[in-house]
């Protein structure tokens, strides 16, 4: 079964109660520190086990600026999995709002999905893709690593990185933990 929930207690409770809490964004204040409360409302979709306990979360915000449903957190995280067993996706997905936007799913989950529930194939067109940078493989030289850019990448690069040095930015380097700055 699922419902609908939209209180914030109840919701950080789900929340907390079916969070993996392996990466960043599967912290409540991380992500609630991105929440738009009054843009954005709460409607998280709760699969329910046999007993009453929640299994499974969709946990979706109404944008009344966009008029759409989205996932919490709107486009900050990326890479996300859905907090549910696979099998559970079609009854997510006869329950979800119109419109509802996922977004930013991460590959192999979706890949999963799909293996267990092919018929969704056309509702995830655009696979994400991620790229890491690891300095150590390029010598720490980053004109070596650009030499392996196409020549039309490096030169969309390069203007990016001219405009940006235009805005004349202040870096600053520390050891300091900055976290709770950058939240």
């Amino acid at each position: 079964m699922i419902r609908t929930a939209t209180d914030t207690e109840t919701c950080r409770e789900i929340w907390n109660a079916l969070s993996p809490g392996q990466e960043p964004w599967d912290d409540w204040e991380i992500v609630f520190a991105f929440h738009d409360e009054e843009r954005h409302r709460l409607n998280f979709l709760v699969h329910e086990a046999d007993d009453g306990r929640p299994d499974g979360l969709v946990p979706l915000v109404f944008d009344t600026g966009r008029e759409r449903f989205t996932l919490m957190g709107g486009s900050y995280p990326d890479g996300r999995i859905l907090w549910l067993r696979h099998e559970d996706f079609p009854a997510f997905f006869a329950a979800m709002p119109e419109p509802t936007a996922l977004f930013d799913l991460e590959k192999g989950w979706v890949d999963g999905l799909l293996a267990a529930c092919p018929q969704f194939a056309a509702n995830f067109g655009e696979p994400e893709t991620r790229y890491y940078l690891v300095p150590a493989e390029f010598g720490y030289d980053f004109s070596r690593h650009l030499d392996t850019f196409t020549p039309e990448k490096r030169q969309k690069f390069l203007y990016d990185l001219r405009n940006i040095r235009k805005r004349e930015p202040v870096l600053h380097w520390s050891e300091e933990n900055e976290a709770d700055l950058f939240i």
